[in-house]
């Protein structure tokens, strides 16, 4: 994305759902049943094996400003943990308001239990103060939310983007980074991959028809500007 977003190009996003997401309802609830409910991975990947930082997204951060951090989680909580504890210890050791957890809200309503299974694995309280739950399938939903966080905090915090979520807030924190090139993104290779838990099959499809890049470049560097004409 940040390639085509440079370039000149006319753009449309080609996106499929899968007919069969892992894990299923059974599958973790009987992961609950024998680990009660602390079964760290039940997606893709499991463990984490190494916390890089891409070089086309250092960002720009102070030593002396704090840390404020938005993470789309995954099914791994080892490699949120993993990347947390890379940025700062002490945000594993309270529930820290410097962690907006956004959640990922499933585009269709058979899949909503997803959203309490991803609080679970990723030890959430319901109620926890920086914990939103954004779709999975919108990406200006998820652009939106970010943009809110980041004019909350960026003044005196130092940002750091975690983009485990779905391939659609994917695009949105591809244009978000755009947009704030001062953002840090971090990310985790896990220690495996799990065959099993490939997603199945193909559902309905979708196109996001984004037309010219420099057209969108221009939008969204206009973006809260006035114009006076």
């Amino acid at each position: 994305m940040k390639a085509l977003m440079n370039s000149e190009a006319y753009l449309k996003i080609c996106y499929s759902e899968a007919a069969v997401y892992h894990p299923s309802e059974a599958e973790f609830l009987a992961a609950c049943q024998q680990n009660s409910g602390n079964n760290d991975s039940l997606g893709l990947d499991e463990g984490l094996e190494e916390v890089f930082i891409p070089p086309e997204f250092s960002g720009s951060h102070h030593e002396s400003h704090p840390n404020s951090v938005i993470l789309f989680p995954s099914f791994n909580a080892s490699r949120s943990k993993g990347v947390l504890a890379h940025i700062d210890p002490t945000l594993l050791v309270s529930k820290s308001r410097k962690i907006y957890w956004l959640i990922g809200k499933p585009h269709l309503s058979k899949d909503t239990w997803r959203l309490d299974a991803m609080r679970k694995i990723n030890h959430l309280s319901p109620d926890a103060f920086t914990c939103h739950d954004v779709s999975t399938f919108d990406y200006k939903e998820a652009l939106t939310r970010c943009e809110k966080i980041y004019e909350d905090v960026c003044e005196e915090c130092n940002v750091t983007l975690i983009p485990f979520g779905s391939k659609m807030q994917t695009i949105a924190a591809a244009f978000f980074l755009y947009l704030h090139p001062d953002v840090r993104v971090i990310l985790a290779k896990p220690k495996r991959y799990k065959p099993s838990r490939y997603t199945e099959g193909c559902a309905q499809q979708w196109q996001v028809e984004i037309k010219e890049t420099g057209l969108l470049r221009k939008t969204l560097n206009n973006l809260g500007q006035f114009v006076i004409e």
